[in-house]
């Protein structure tokens, strides 16, 4: 018998799917201000790709959460980066790998302070 795979249930596929996010988490993320999530948030929602909820801790904090349909959606896309990460990593070892991803976290850094000095 085969075991269940995370393809079977894509809520555990996506990190922070069935936790749900604050707003807050998505504008770090997606390096995006307080507004511009707001609006993509509301507009999501009036699509019918998320909804929001009172995180069941606490409810005092609102969080954002896929619909059933976003989270197969979105299952979908993670087995698509899976497979250009095969190809994209594809002729590196392990220290080249760490070593790009190590660079690439750097550059992220350097475009997220500079995007915080444009705004400030």
């Amino acid at each position: 018998m085969q075991a269940a795979s995370s393809r079977d249930n894509p809520s555990t596929r996506a990190p922070g799917v069935s936790r749900g996010c604050t707003q807050r988490d998505i504008g770090r993320a997606c390096v995006m201000d307080k507004s511009s999530v707001t609006s993509v948030v509301a507009r999501m929602e009036e699509e019918g790709l998320v909804e929001r909820r009172a995180k069941p801790a606490d409810k005092r904090v609102v969080a954002v959460y896929l619909t059933q349909k976003e989270r197969e959606a979105a299952a979908r896309v993670l087995d698509f980066r899976a497979e250009v990460d095969a190809i994209a990593w594809q002729g590196l070892d392990a220290r080249e790998r760490e070593e790009l991803s190590s660079l690439l976290d750097r550059v992220i850094e350097n475009l997220q302070a500079s995007e915080e000095g444009a705004c400030a």
